[in-house]
């Protein structure tokens, strides 16, 4: 080999160590750093017209895009569910146990008891105004369930609204990021950095509304909900949403996940919200309204003062039940202001009958023990699938709680599995992806050695010349 052959050989092994170790200390100083991908240097000959000029380093970026994809499908799978527990979990500590004291079953057994209590002494002012008290908590229980319900499909819809402007924006910077990438010709070394960030916003859009992503030849991302909808393919949509409505791509395309819609997203943040808003609590509101409308029909049922058409004890605002007014009767029911002293009532009603003109003698506990009676007297509901169509007034309100919170469990258990699903999916990532410092260090002394040889050869062929010139 000549002189100037060795010296050229020396100092490309210069450079390229000085090359790998510049990529590997740049491994080690992002091993905390969310979405860094481990960048790799791979040496090869560098050769031009059949001659061998030297080492070059080429900056490698792999990734299992597969297992990115499998990622954030369980990512979106994870949000969604995490979104639904994070409100079940408001909404259980509202509803409570069915042995809880504030539940709606206890409070609708303290006023059964308090009314077994009047029927022992039917003219005591001092139980007939328990019983009114009682039934004023237990129809003030009843709303305070039903706004709660309501304020929670409001917060949903208003986080649906927030989340689709970050999801726009994320979709604008993606589509910036696949320009800069594209234009460089998937030049690693150039667009590295880019290349993480697009991984990291992409995964951020994958939790909030469940995404598919696929690479062009010219590393272009493209992106896709999970029903087929095109989100990125050059020029990124725009989300559109308006309040209490449905989620539209700008083409028009439905998002909202509805039965029989194929383009509605499946997964993500936005798919629990919307599970939320549109199903689970307005399933918990209408199982409200039924118990709603069996306490006020019971009571009409059971007061044989009533004249046809006359409100009973429970009232819809003051009016008497009415079949086609059942939609939002829970956030309506009141206790019948004839027997409210501060209204203008009187107690010996709740002994007597609401439309009783005198009130019975002491001893009759006739109407006292109708009104008992009706906690025993077996009724139709609604049709909720989750609840019998056929009970009696307590079994439904210990059936409705139990249902209710067996929706939290059933949640909480889903997630919970998904959680390792997911771990276990990142973790695999991490490990395939992500830096390994010790691995990372033990190349640095491969590097070393590496530099520490071709630094020798460049002594020696200095060695050489200054040899060849002390001869001439």
């Amino acid at each position: 080999m000549s002189l100037s052959l060795a010296l050229n050989s020396a100092y490309s092994g210069l450079k390229a160590s000085q090359t790998q170790y510049g990529i590997l200390s740049r491994n080690i100083e992002n091993v905390q750093v969310s979405h860094y991908v481990r960048k790799n240097a791979v040496i090869s000959s560098r050769i031009v017209a059949g001659h061998n000029l030297g080492l070059q380093v080429d900056v490698t970026r792999d990734v299992d895009e597969k297992l990115i994809r499998d990622v954030r499908i369980s990512a979106g799978e994870n949000s969604a569910l995490s979104m639904k527990a994070d409100y079940m979990k408001t909404w259980s500590l509202k509803i409570g146990q069915p042995q809880d004291e504030s539940s709606v079953s206890s409070v609708l057994n303290s006023f059964k008891i308090a009314l077994q209590t009047l029927e022992g002494s039917p003219g005591s002012q001092v139980d007939q105004l328990n019983v009114v008290r009682a039934a004023e908590k237990l129809a003030t229980q009843i709303n305070s369930l039903n706004n709660e319900a309501q304020r929670m499909v409001g917060d949903a819809d208003n986080q649906i609204k927030a989340r689709v402007d970050v999801i726009n924006a994320d979709l604008k910077r993606l589509e910036a990021l696949n320009k800069a990438i594209a234009g460089s010709g998937s030049n690693v070394a150039a667009v590295g950095d880019l290349m993480d960030e697009r991984d990291m916003i992409a995964d951020r859009i994958s939790s909030e509304i469940g995404i598919t992503t696929y690479l062009r030849d010219n590393g272009e991302m493209v992106v896709l909900t999970r029903g087929g909808a095109t989100l990125l393919d050059g020029s990124a949509v725009t989300l559109d949403f308006t309040s209490r409505g449905d989620l539209r791509t700008s083409d028009g395309t439905l998002l909202t996940p509805k039965e029989g819609n194929p383009s509605g997203i499946k997964s993500g943040a936005l798919a629990g919200l919307f599970d939320v808003r549109d199903n689970v609590m307005p399933e918990f509101m209408k199982q409200l309204d039924d118990l709603a409308s069996g306490i006020i029909r019971q009571f009409e049922a059971a007061d044989s003062s009533l004249a046809p058409g006359q409100a009973g004890l429970f009232t819809d605002s003051g009016n008497a039940y009415n079949e086609a007014n059942n939609v939002g009767l829970a956030g309506r029911i009141k206790v019948n202001s004839a027997v409210i002293p501060s209204q203008g009532g009187d107690v010996w009603r709740i002994s007597a009958g609401i439309g009783a003109t005198a009130p019975l003698p002491n001893a009759d506990a006739t109407q006292v023990s109708a009104f008992v009676s009706a906690f025993s007297t077996t009724m139709t509901f609604g049709s909720s699938e989750k609840l019998p169509n056929s009970s009696k007034l307590e079994d439904f309100a210990v059936s409705l709680v139990s249902a209710q919170q067996y929706e939290r469990t059933s949640t909480d258990s889903s997630l919970r599995i998904s959680k390792i699903s997911l771990s276990t999916l990142q973790e695999t990532r991490m490990n395939r992806d992500g830096v390994n410092v010790d691995d990372e260090l033990m190349k640095v002394q491969t590097v070393q050695q590496s530099y520490q040889a071709s630094a020798a050869v460049l002594k020696s062929v200095q060695d050489m010349l200054d040899q060849l010139l002390s001869i001439a």
